[in-house]
């Protein structure tokens, strides 16, 4: 009888054990649009799965620069007319992006500074892609961002010296000259 007792108290230990163990560390938090992110930003974008180790996009609370404050060109001066070749424009590709135009150009000011945010103590922020940027740009009442609306720089290259950017006034997504100053707001993905 003890030792039916005892292979019992092993064997429900072991299920606990077990079902704690599959948790491997992960979280099963779900979040919505406008929910606070884990590195104290608001959640803009839920892709539904975790493929390619993230679900969510969430951006910086404030701006990393203004336009016409404090805002950032996209090159640093020595490198205006360098062609970044390999920036993509997709939902996914911001963190690419960011790492390659700091690998080609390692004082961006508008890559440098998002690569630099550690809000929420993180380290992992980047400047959006034209099409993240597009998801912020469509929920930007969660931000508060109004009237006046800014343009923002994206991390997806045109050509040699053109970048996208969008006016949070219309929506519209046009093009800019690298050394022009806009707005930038740092975005993560988890």
């Amino acid at each position: 009888m003890k030792a039916k007792r005892f292979l019992g108290i092993l064997l429900l230990a072991g299920i606990v054990i077990l079902a704690i163990g599959c948790n491997n560390g992960s979280t099963d938090t779900t979040y919505n649009i406008g929910d606070t992110g884990p590195g104290g930003g608001k959640v803009f974008y839920d892709k539904r799965d975790n493929t390619g180790g993230w679900r969510y996009l969430e951006a910086a609370p404030v701006n990393q620069a203004t336009y016409g404050v404090d805002g950032l060109a996209w090159a640093s001066s020595s490198f205006e007319s360098t062609d970044i070749s390999g920036t993509l424009t997709a939902i996914g590709t911001g963190k690419s992006n960011t790492a390659l135009i700091l690998a080609t150009d390692p004082d961006a000011p508008a890559a440098l500074v998002c690569k630099n945010y550690n809000g929420g103590g993180k380290n992992d922020w980047f400047l959006p892609s034209k099409d993240e940027l597009n998801e912020f740009y469509e929920q930007r009442s969660i931000f508060g961002i109004g009237d006046p609306a800014l343009p923002y720089w994206s991390s997806s290259q045109d050509n040699y010296y053109l970048v996208c950017i969008q006016n949070f006034a219309t929506g519209f997504q046009g093009y800019s000259d690298k050394p022009n100053t806009f707005t930038v707001r740092a975005i993560r993905a988890f």
